[in-house]
């Protein structure tokens, strides 16, 4: 199993491996893809917001479909 934050995480396991950093990067991407297919994805991607509809709602789908594209 992975996981990833952009925060550091305090979770442990022993089948557990642990990446600080956006899944979107190339070395976190590559690190992830390489634990490939996967049983399940659980996501909490959420963008910073700025308070402006659009702009929050067009972060959103873009932060979705990369993960979509990453769980493939």
């Amino acid at each position: 199993m992975v996981a990833v934050d952009l925060v550091p995480l305090s979770l442990r396991a022993a089948n557990l491996e642990v990446l600080q950093g956006d899944f979107r990067a190339p070395a976190c991407r590559d690190r992830l893809l390489s634990a490939a297919p996967f049983d399940a994805v659980l996501s909490d991607v959420a963008p910073a917001t700025t308070g402006n509809r659009l702009v929050d709602t067009a972060a959103s789908q873009e932060l979705v479909s990369g993960l979509l594209e990453l769980a493939g």
